[in-house]
């Protein structure tokens, strides 16, 4: 999760101007840092395919302690949803709010840490005041990850027209199908444990059909604590290899007629990108969710 080197998010961060929505190139891609779990065989989506997409951002957060990217989604004017292990590198730290040139409107990133997000085409974004990991938070090691949840407060309002709302249902149900979507690494192939491997990242949001799957199901039954969160097993044949890989943690798990409803989480898979997923459950942390919107004082769609 960690990269040693801060400078290509940096030369992205100082190169973000919000304030000018027809320049869709105003946040650089940034080519090196670590990327937290992305789709790999997914389309590219716009606002146009999939109206949903404006409600979901690329998270670029950087602390003295490295570099890593995820996915998230606004459920609130001020408020984004993620994965928990998303905001460890800045847990217990009080984030920068970055000041803006007053010519240019581009932040002038001068210390850290800070948490920058940014929609699909770069020209909606802001940063965040303050990340909330959920309190029951436990990474164990070998897959074991409990309450892979965490809250963005925004430093400002992002009105979208087509909101996400969380699950307040269950959805994530045995055989419920859904769409998965995230920012990152969309191409990995070759090499061994790592070595040599082709990876490549345009940071383009994508999305991918998954089914809601059985532990008994898959390899991962018995293995992993998956209490609170459910298995997703990619839709796809031998010709259309493809899953949750580098880039995607944090983001949506999406249900409903028009996929508006957050029904789950993204926070890691199996054992590698063509394998069962793991997604956190959110009708089980709605509470929780509510109960620290309220104590901001921030609104829920």
């Amino acid at each position: 999760m960690k990269n040693k080197s801060l400078l290509p998010l940096l030369a992205a961060a100082i190169l973000i101007n919000f304030s000018c929505a027809q320049n869709p190139e105003a946040l650089n891609q940034p080519h090196q840092q670590h990327a937290e779990k992305a789709l790999i065989g997914g389309p590219v989506v716009t606002t146009k395919s999939h109206p949903w997409s404006e409600s979901v951002f690329l998270i670029l957060i950087a602390s003295k302690q490295g570099v890593a990217t995820c996915t998230g989604s606004l459920i609130g004017p001020s408020l984004l949803l993620t994965a928990g292990h998303c905001v460890t590198l800045v847990q217990g730290q009080k984030l920068i709010l970055p000041s803006k040139d007053p010519n240019t409107g581009k932040l002038q990133l001068t210390d850290l840490p800070v948490i920058i997000i940014a929609n699909n085409d770069k020209t909606k974004g802001t940063v965040a005041v303050e990340a909330l990991l959920h309190p029951e938070y436990l990474d164990a090691g070998n897959g074991n990850v409990r309450a892979d949840i965490a809250l963005l407060k925004l430093a400002e309002p992002i009105t979208v027209k087509n909101k996400l709302r969380i699950d307040r249902q269950g959805l994530g149900n045995y055989g419920g199908r859904g769409l998965a979507a995230g920012f990152g690494i969309n191409e990995k192939s070759g090499g061994f444990l790592g070595i040599g491997a082709k990876e490549s990242a345009d940071y383009q949001l994508r999305t991918r059909k998954f089914q809601i799957a059985k532990a008994s199901d898959t390899a991962i039954d018995g293995k992993a604590d998956i209490s609170r969160s459910f298995l997703i097993d990619n839709l796809r044949d031998a010709n259309d290899a493809g899953g949750i890989c580098q880039g995607d943690s944090g983001g949506p798990f999406l249900r409903g007629n028009k996929s508006q409803f957050v029904a789950g989480v993204i926070s890691r898979s199996s054992g590698g990108c063509y394998s069962t997923a793991i997604a956190t459950r959110v009708s089980d942390f709605k509470k929780w969710i509510e109960d620290s919107a309220k104590a901001w004082s921030l609104p829920l769609n």
